[in-house]
């Protein structure tokens, strides 16, 4: 059991120093790198002013919903009105 212990720290370190490489580690490394770029965008973009917070977007997303939402209902309105208005002027029960 030592010698298996000793067999993968020894591997641990190599591949720590990159004296040997699987794919796996290679995948590890590359996903770091693109990790830490958007980390990197994202610190620039906290820096400048530009970043927008989730509760932000959210309220953003539910004003323009509920905006949406009301003109809808004000569009719906309007439908009934003309149809309750050609209903009473006998458009409604078949008469021309």
């Amino acid at each position: 059991m030592r010698a298996e212990v000793d067999s993968n720290s020894q591997f641990t370190e190599q591949l720590s120093r990159g004296e040997i490489s699987t794919q796996a580690s290679q995948e590890m490394y590359l996903l770091l790198e693109h990790t830490s770029r958007q980390v990197q965008a994202v610190e620039l973009s906290i820096s400048e002013g530009k970043a927008v917070s989730v509760n932000k977007q959210q309220e953003l997303t539910i004003n323009f919903l509920s905006t949406r939402v009301d003109s809808l209902e004000a569009k719906l309105e309007m439908l009934r009105d003309k149809f309750a208005e050609m209903k009473s002027n006998g458009y409604g029960n078949g008469e021309h």
